[in-house]
């Protein structure tokens, strides 16, 4: 997603922070299946619903957080499981991601140009260490290549994310924004997508995911 900074005379300027980009460093493994939990359900596997990947004493996973005007933040703040469409495994794992305008002024944020999904990943900590990522299959722009929104101070939006490889629930799962926290692996905490006991609501319904 681009931000379009707003100037005061009236005119904009738009500033990419999203990059296309491939994977770099050592043994950078990438994901596409939906293994190992769809081969073994039930053992180490998340049953379908809507999680917080952060206690309910803590707050969510920073992805992104300016330092400087104009101040917004990207901050990671639900996990869902999708129910399958068919067989007992679920398979695919979305995201929910809020940025919220931390300045003074209103922020406009586009699709305009960043409607790969490839752009945003779900990297993988297991038994250890890092052991890949998986590139997004579907975005909110991806889906709304064209969308537009300005948020005034403190105000939010949330968009999404959907990965088709579903995180063990040992896993800690850490979020590639684009060019937000473009690094190898990104700068954001590796985290439990699926906190313990914070099962916000069970998906009965196999159209029932988060859009935002």
């Amino acid at each position: 997603m681009k931000r379009v900074r707003q100037f005061a005379v009236g005119m904009a300027a738009v500033l990419p922070l999203l990059l296309i980009g491939t994977a770099t460093g050592a043994r950078a493994e990438t994901r596409t299946s939906s293994e190992p939990c769809a081969v073994h359900y039930g053992s180490g596997c998340p049953a379908a619903g809507k999680y917080r990947p952060y206690p309910p004493t803590g707050t969510p996973p920073v992805i992104y957080a300016s330092t400087t005007e104009p101040a917004f933040d990207v901050t990671w703040t639900g996990s869902t499981v999708k129910a399958p469409t068919k067989g007992p495994a679920p398979r695919q794992f979305d995201v929910s991601v809020t940025y919220t305008n931390r300045g003074t002024g209103p922020e406009t944020f586009t699709c305009n140009g960043v409607s790969d999904p490839r752009l945003d990943k779900e990297w993988l900590y297991r038994a250890g260490k890092v052991v890949g990522y998986v590139e997004a299959s579907e975005t909110y722009c991806s889906a709304h290549p064209g969308a537009t929104f300005t948020l005034q101070p403190q105000q939010a939006f949330n968009v999404y994310a959907s990965f088709q490889y579903l995180p063990m629930t040992s896993d800690r799962v850490a979020i590639e924004w684009g060019s937000l926290n473009r690094s190898r692996p990104p700068t954001s905490p590796f985290v439990s997508p699926y906190a313990q006991g914070q099962l916000l609501r069970a998906v009965r319904s196999r159209d029932a995911v988060y859009r935002g």
